[in-house]
């Protein structure tokens, strides 16, 4: 019996440190990360035991996204610097990114640290913020009483989108109000995403917005607010299948619900009918188009359709048709289980009610009709009592 503990006692002796005492060890100290918003990561750490591993990652995983996994080659010391181009593999914008080590011993064992987090801030700009229970609003230039009426603005938008969508999503949601509409769609570009006033992404309750000319300022927030306001509700209805919902009922319920109303889209509604070049809506119910004139068209249609769906459904279809599209049925169908009326049938009734029997008045030509009528009344009236006169003179 002493002999085969003896024996045991030596055979442990001989076993590599890295399987007997590996969970004892604290892999990686002194770790510090900094960015650089759409140009880089950078970290340092220092990993003592380096030598026991036969391979160390650094895991960046995103909210919303695939995580990376970054192989790191400490030097002799075990101290380490990592560069990673976000100019390549870009981040998502002001997602939350957690990140860990993760090692792997000549045994096969695997061992990760517990991890830490960074918020990926646009930290090109000095954030100032305004925040209450239900929006963390952040802003570049202004006095406080610029986040106070973007406050009031955002409270009216999310109104005006519970009024058509009523559902609650999750508190607070950030709202973040860049100086222009170019540095806005820097941003994006910066983190390989397309063109645009506003953006959204509902999943984590992140809204980007541009701020317009100090003259317009409010107008460019009574749009973009409300409107983006309303993609978070969508998502809240639709979950994991936002994505599913028809582009046309997505984008047209949010620009309906703009406080400040893009008077374009009815000149572009008019001139397309006109022209013969409206959109059918079964285009529309994977995407818009690429081109901007375009887009605007069927921002303007949907918008249209989506106000006139309401009116005759009630704002309830509306809830019904994103559940349906969740649930994995198409376009189609999704729309006509929920109104039980096809949508080709629905955008004829639209075509009728909009273009015949509400076709939109030219209030130029109006104004001047009615002038020249009360012209022309104030005339025949002295008329009459010129001849009213003369009569009365020659009878006395």
């Amino acid at each position: 019996m002493h002999l085969l503990i003896r024996f045991l006692l030596c055979v442990l002796m001989l076993l590599p440190v890295s399987s007997v005492n590996a969970q004892s060890l604290e892999f990686v100290k002194d770790v510090h990360l900094d960015f650089q918003f759409g140009s880089s990561i950078n970290l340092t750490a220092n990993i003592p035991e380096a030598s026991q591993f036969s391979s160390i990652y650094l895991i960046l995983q995103p909210e919303g996204q695939a995580s990376r996994q970054i192989e790191i080659t400490p030097s002799a010391d075990g101290s380490v610097i990592t560069h990673y181009d976000l100019s390549i593999d870009p981040l998502r914008p002001f997602a939350r990114v957690f990140y860990w080590f993760e090692l792997r011993d000549f045994l096969g064992a695997t061992f990760n640290t517990p991890s830490y987090w960074f918020d990926y801030l646009d930290n090109r700009f000095e954030w100032l913020s305004s925040k209450t229970e239900l929006f963390h609003i952040y802003w570049v230039d202004g006095a406080d009483v610029f986040g106070q009426k973007a406050q009031e603005i955002a409270t009216e938008g999310l109104k005006a989108a519970t009024g058509l969508l009523p559902v609650t999503p999750e508190f607070p949601i950030s709202i973040y109000i860049y100086p222009n509409v170019d540095a806005l769609q820097q941003a994006l570009a910066l983190t390989g995403q397309s063109w645009t006033a506003g953006h959204a992404s509902p999943d984590i309750g992140v809204l980007l917005v541009s701020n317009g000319s100090q003259s317009a300022e409010l107008i460019e927030m009574e749009r973009q607010i409300p409107h983006e306001l309303m993609h978070i509700l969508e998502y809240k209805q639709a979950g994991a299948s936002y994505s599913a919902i028809p582009a046309w009922l997505n984008e047209g319920l949010a620009t309906s619900v703009e406080l400040y109303p893009d008077p374009d889209l009815q000149r572009f509604l008019v001139e397309a009918q006109t022209s013969g070049s409206l959109l059918s809506f079964a285009s529309l119910c994977e995407g818009f188009p690429q081109d901007a004139k375009t887009a605007q068209l069927a921002y303007a249609q949907s918008a249209s359709f989506v106000n006139y769906l309401n009116g005759r459904f009630g704002s309830e279809v509306f809830a019904k048709m994103i559940e349906n599209s969740a649930s994995g049925q198409t376009c189609i169908s999704a729309v006509n289980s929920a109104a039980e009326v096809s949508l080709e049938q629905l955008e004829k009734d639209w075509l009728s009610y909009t273009f015949t029997a509400s076709t939109p008045v030219n209030f130029g030509v109006l104004a001047v009709v009615i002038s020249l009528g009360v012209l022309l009344v104030v005339i025949m009236i002295l008329f009459l009592r010129k001849r009213h006169t003369k009569a009365r003179n020659s009878d006395g």
